[in-house]
């Protein structure tokens, strides 16, 4: 029992951190950045808010599996420990995926500055 209480704590603390940027993401003015660290501007994206908002939605999602396995711990061991291992391998590959196409979905030229031509 303390094993699982364990497990639930530090699982369920990582969902958290993930659920906290996807509140961040939606949140956010300006387009949210991915884990890789690039700052993403906001002349490429055609619409930030929904841009982040599907962000957001990504977050919320990756974390879900994490606060299942927490509670799945306490059902069943082995399923917990493979939803885990499910969550750092492919739903890492999942989120890579998933920001693609929502980059796709909203990346737009850049806004060109108007400028006045000098006679």
């Amino acid at each position: 029992m303390t094993g699982s209480v364990i497990w639930l704590i530090c699982v369920c603390g990582v969902g958290l951190i993930f659920y906290a940027i996807s509140v961040y993401a939606e949140k956010k003015t300006t387009p949210m950045w991915f884990v890789t660290g690039g700052l993403i501007s906001s002349d490429v994206i055609s619409d930030v808010k929904e841009f982040n908002r599907e962000n957001a939605t990504m977050w919320r999602n990756y974390s879900v599996v994490y606060f299942a396995s927490g509670v799945l711990h306490f059902i069943d061991k082995p399923t917990a420990v493979i939803v885990l291992l499910f969550a750092c391998t492919g739903g890492i590959v999942w989120l890579f995926w998933k920001h693609s196409k929502i980059m796709q979905k909203y990346k737009c030229e850049p806004r060109r500055k108007v400028t006045k031509k000098r006679k």
